[in-house]
């Protein structure tokens, strides 16, 4: 692992991130892919973070269960492509973490995992942006699939605070 990596895990202590070498990925608005920001000239609020990874391992935040996972048909319709659903406790409180646009799953439902264990590995997706890979990440309060909004969710930086002092990369599209 990287002094970089060492650095950031050391800050969460209690949490892994779930990738080792975290960057904010970006676009137009700097905070355009931060949790509740609505985007360009959408009127619905971003319901996670997006972070830059190309064919990255995405990493468990703790040791939990894999709640379910759930191929890509191939259908752009199908908005988080390849992804996958972990529980995690934090402070006796049993949060779920969800993984979008992976390239592959590396895992099978009900599977048990440790912390930082790869889940599987960073694509595009769903509607996930080939000329920007990315690792689409949320918080969930619950198991349940969720529908559009925010509800069921909550902003990673409750639990990643110090995200805000982390590298953004840009992207410029051509």
């Amino acid at each position: 692992m990287s002094s970089f990596g060492t650095w950031f895990h050391n800050l969460s202590n209690e949490l892994h991130y779930p990738l080792d070498e975290p960057v904010l990925r970006t676009m137009k608005n700097p905070i355009g892919m931060l949790f509740g920001h609505v985007r360009d000239n959408h009127h619905t609020a971003h319901q996670g973070w997006d972070l830059f990874a190309d064919q990255d391992p995405v990493l468990a935040l703790s040791g939990g269960r894999v709640m379910w996972q759930h191929p890509w048909g191939g259908s752009k319709d199908d908005k988080y492509g390849n992804c996958l659903l972990v529980d995690f406790k934090r402070r006796d409180v049993t949060y779920y973490a969800f993984y979008a646009h992976l390239e592959k799953i590396l895992v099978k439902d009900h599977d048990k995992v440790e912390r930082g264990q790869a889940l599987g590995i960073s694509g595009t997706t769903g509607n996930g942006d080939s000329k920007s890979p990315h690792l689409h990440f949320e918080v969930r309060t619950t198991c349940h699939r969720v529908g559009k909004g925010l509800t069921g969710r909550l902003d990673p930086g409750q639990f990643f605070p110090e995200l805000a002092t982390l590298p953004v990369q840009q992207h410029c599209f051509i």
